[in-house]
């Protein structure tokens, strides 16, 4: 048996080491499930080599582990590390970990391989735009701090339908600058500041009783809101644009809404999920795309298989 075992080798394009402790190819094959075997070959990605080496089942011909450092610099540009970073995380929990362009593939271990999970790694700082939210529908971002710690989180387009009825009458509006003032018996309790019987209007709610087109972003996801059956307040106190009840305002908000108008960082996207798991909402990411008003849930993942 020790004879068959001796040759074997895994190869990463022109480069060859010899499997260490005797074991071979297709151990590390089924142990790790990664690569392709050819009789004594183990042939692998430059992920799957240096996960070998840092688990010790890959030397150099005069018999040492390589240097990890080394065949670290060898093998990887700066853009490589987040995703290293995740392929090892999600190789060491187990499961068959694919590469495909900027994107990792996860099937785990008992798992069907039509269960695939599509995972993107994203360093903290690296910006996104709405679009590119957009696009990672059904998807799961893998966020790497710079101090190596991974948080997995869901990608998700939302359809948000609320049960709340809209105006049927607009009250008639004065304006002082670039707000409003109604009289508060024209107008339900979740419009406006209500100061007896005077309700100050902000400059979301000004088009929409004025029946309006809305005049900037935020004011186009506010309207959008309402015509699908919320009633909208202000999130400024969870650092975002709104929050949105689909009942009535007796029962706590659902869902936290921030509208994306420019490319931000991801951490910010972070905070903001944090935020509203901290206080039991759903987090909507919110902008005007295409021809209508686009809803993004990010959700925050204890484990990226329960997704």
């Amino acid at each position: 048996m020790k004879n068959d075992e001796e040759g074997h080798r895994v190869i990463l394009e022109d480069s060859f080491y010899p499997v260490m402790e005797g074991k071979s190819a297709t151990y590390l094959h089924n142990r790790y499930l990664m690569g392709k075997v050819e009789g004594k070959s183990l042939f692998v990605n430059k992920f799957e080599l240096f996960f070998l080496a840092i688990k010790k089942r890959i030397s150099m011909e005069n018999g040492e582990s390589p240097p990890e450092r080394e065949l670290f610099i060898k093998l990887f540009e700066e853009k490589d590390i987040p995703m290293l970073k995740v392929f090892i995380d999600l190789k060491n929990s187990g499961g068959r970990v694919s590469i495909k362009g900027d994107s990792l593939i996860l099937v785990g271990k008992n798992e069907a391989r039509s269960k695939r999970r599509i995972i993107y790694p994203m360093r903290e700082n690296q910006e996104i735009s709405f679009d590119h939210l957009s696009k990672l529908d059904g998807s799961i971002i893998a966020s790497v701090d710079d101090d190596g710690d991974i948080t997995y989180y869901s990608v998700e387009h939302a359809s948000l339908k609320g049960e709340n009825r809209g105006l049927t009458d607009r009250p008639p509006i004065d304006r002082i600058g670039n707000r409003g003032i109604a009289s508060s018996k024209d107008l339900p309790p979740w419009i406006g500041d209500s100061m007896g019987d005077v309700t100050v209007l902000s400059e979301q709610e000004m088009p929409f009783l004025n029946d309006k087109p809305p005049e900037d972003d935020i004011a186009a996801v506010y309207m959008h809101l309402l015509e699908n059956g919320f009633i909208v307040r202000t999130g400024f106190k969870y650092g975002c644009n709104f929050r949105a009840y689909g009942g009535p305002m007796e029962q706590h908000a659902q869902f936290l809404v921030h509208v994306m108008r420019k490319t931000v960082q991801w951490y910010e996207i972070s905070r903001a999920v944090r935020v509203a798991a901290s206080v039991k909402k759903r987090m909507i990411f919110a902008s005007p795309w295409e021809d209508t008003v686009g809803t993004i849930e990010v959700t925050r993942l204890k484990n990226v298989r329960d997704f």
